[in-house]
């Protein structure tokens, strides 16, 4: 019995060695990465509302990689599509099949419509 115990013991060691360097691959960012992230996500999204597309455009460049990158391609595509009129609609079109059933593909598709409504 404390044979199959210790055994077990081991395998499970092994396991999790064999884990570790995937694990350690995928450590989230450090506080001081997170938090210029977070900051340049956030200029990104006020820049995004005040219509500003350079400062966006900085912004964005300085967020990418972020967690909710999409996000900024939604707000990327909605800045252009007043100034595009129809020749955003094939960019348009494959954002919301790259991000089909989310949240920001239902956007996407809701502010184009509206857009093309006009």
């Amino acid at each position: 019995m404390k044979h199959r115990v210790a055994s077990g013991v081991i395998v499970g060691l092994i396991g999790l060695a064999a884990a570790l360097p995937s694990m350690a691959a995928k450590r989230p960012p450090t506080r001081a990465q997170a938090t210029s992230a977070d900051q340049a996500f956030v200029a990104a999204r006020d820049a995004f509302a005040r219509g500003d597309a350079a400062r966006f455009e900085s912004a964005a460049q300085a967020a990418r990689g972020y967690a909710l990158a999409e996000y900024l391609d939604y707000w990327r595509l909605r800045l252009a599509l007043p100034a595009a009129a129809g020749a955003a609609d094939t960019q348009v079109r494959n954002f919301i099949e790259r991000h089909a059933g989310t949240l920001v593909a239902d956007l996407m598709r809701r502010d184009w419509l509206l857009d093309l409504a006009r």
